[in-house]
């Protein structure tokens, strides 16, 4: 008989498993980028979902179209990701599970308070003396090599979801708080397209396996 090892396949987020060196198994397939959030922020169901549950007006008069939208919610989630990787790459163990996002991110005008933020983030853990604003501009400064400087590797996939989410409840939309990321997400993945999955590496890698 073929052993367990044998009969189990595994997908993981890729994460920032690549920069801090953490080596996956066999039978592993990894995301294409950072994680299944973030692979489906990048594909087509953006603008369909950004067109069915957006504000036309607002897009057009704050950003001129969906891809602007979609950059303004990248200059959110780019700092926020170097911050957890360089977090993570200098063993901090900051816990960023259950922060609440609308208390330092303005939904109206999608812009971060960095000092919210990190306030935040001071009152969850235990060692206050993990969370200092130099680390913050030292993420921000920091040279993070190979497909690291790309905002598919950086963005944290669940950054990505819930700040679309707060951008359909102000700034390009009329969304109640009940239009959270649990939500989005259930839309995002209802609306990834078969087809785009198929082309991906780690589908493929998938196919190739099993």
């Amino acid at each position: 008989m073929r052993s367990v090892e044998h009969r189990i396949f595994v997908v993981l987020d890729r994460d920032y498993r690549d920069y801090i060196g953490c080596a996956c198994k066999a039978r592993t397939a990894l995301t294409d980028n950072h994680s299944i959030e973030s692979m489906m922020f990048w594909s087509n169901s953006f603008a369909r979902i950004i067109s069915e549950y957006g504000s036309k007006r607002k897009i057009k008069n704050k950003y001129g179209d969906v891809e602007s939208l979609r950059g303004a919610i990248l200059d959110i989630c780019v700092p926020i990701g170097r911050y957890r990787i360089f977090s993570q790459k200098n063993n901090k163990c900051i816990k960023f599970k259950e922060i609440k996002y609308s208390k330092f991110i303005d939904k109206k005008t999608l812009s971060i308070d960095v000092d919210k933020f990190l306030d935040i983030l001071n009152r969850q853990i235990a060692n206050r003396t993990l969370i200092q604003k130099s680390d913050w501009e030292n993420a921000q400064a920091e040279s993070f090599s190979g497909i690291y400087n790309d905002p598919q590797f950086i963005c944290h996939g669940h950054d990505l979801m819930t700040v679309t989410a707060l951008s359909l409840q102000g700034a390009c939309g009329s969304q109640s708080g009940s239009f959270d990321t649990e939500f989005i997400e259930s839309i995002f993945r209802a609306s990834y397209h078969d087809s785009e999955l198929v082309e991906t590496t780690m589908w493929k890698s998938i196919d190739t396996n099993l």
